[in-house]
């Protein structure tokens, strides 16, 4: 099995088909997303026995509903890792894959081989294998399309399936966008209890409103990031043209 098919497996819902979002582990240790539960579950009641999505071992339903199961820990933890660059400790922007099947961002590889030039060897930043340069450079090293397609997924809203904008975090940790949550919840007050859109926790809206809900300055950076890398590979790609 491949690299990248094992990372696959590891950060995939085998309900949705998708990268996990608030993972929760039952107690045979298999994974799901909670709304990926909450959908399969939607008929029963706290109390109640229901069966593993996979195995079919049943659980009994905790008191306070399918979004008391515990959160899987370790694979969110394992994900984290798998989306940060080693270089620069930071989420990946504009990742790279070398031939070892090691990541890291373009921008933090072309720092590190700054002496070098194409067709010079040059050794992973982890675990020194050698390979060599490619003739139009390191911006000609492979692009880690997974990592990519991870990250996207993690800066995208499941409300308008776009990337966040202006990007609020709600008690229960899951973030979406101003516009999204205020559309959703354009009936409702300030001090009204709301639900989230994705699990379904309720939170009281603060004394200003949905203005009020705590802004995710790491996805805002993360968003940030990623567009400059955008911008600066665009302008790169204009100038090798000219």
């Amino acid at each position: 099995m491949s690299v990248v098919k094992e990372l696959y497996n590891m950060t995939e819902c085998c309900i949705c088909i998708e990268v996990f979002t608030d993972l929760r582990v039952l107690p045979c240790q298999h994974t799901f997303c909670l709304n990926c539960l909450m959908n399969y579950g939607k008929d029963k009641q706290p109390g109640d026995n229901m069966p593993c999505p996979l195995c079919r071992k049943e659980f009994t339903i905790p008191a306070d509903g399918l979004s008391a199961i515990q959160k899987n820990f370790f694979v969110e933890k394992r994900i984290s890792d798998i989306t940060e660059c080693c270089i620069c400790i930071e989420v990946f922007t504009d990742p790279r894959v070398l031939p070892c099947q090691h990541t890291f961002c373009l921008q933090c590889l072309l720092n590190y081989g700054k002496d070098k030039q194409p067709g010079d060897n040059m050794p992973c930043p982890l675990c020194r294998k050698e390979f060599t340069i490619p003739a139009d450079g390191l911006s000609g090293i492979q692009k880690n399309f997974f990592m990519e397609k991870r990250i996207s997924d993690m800066t995208e809203c499941c409300i308008c399936i776009e990337v966040f904008t202006d990007p609020r975090v709600l008690p229960c940790q899951h973030t979406f966008c101003l516009n999204c949550l205020m559309n959703y919840g354009k009936n409702k007050q300030p001090g009204d209890d709301m639900p989230c859109p994705l699990c379904r926790k309720e939170f009281t809206i603060p004394a200003v409103g949905l203005l009020g809900i705590k802004k995710n300055l790491f996805m805002e950076n993360l968003i940030s990031a990623r567009k400059l890398s955008a911008g600066e590979e665009a302008g790169h790609k204009t100038y090798s043209y000219r």
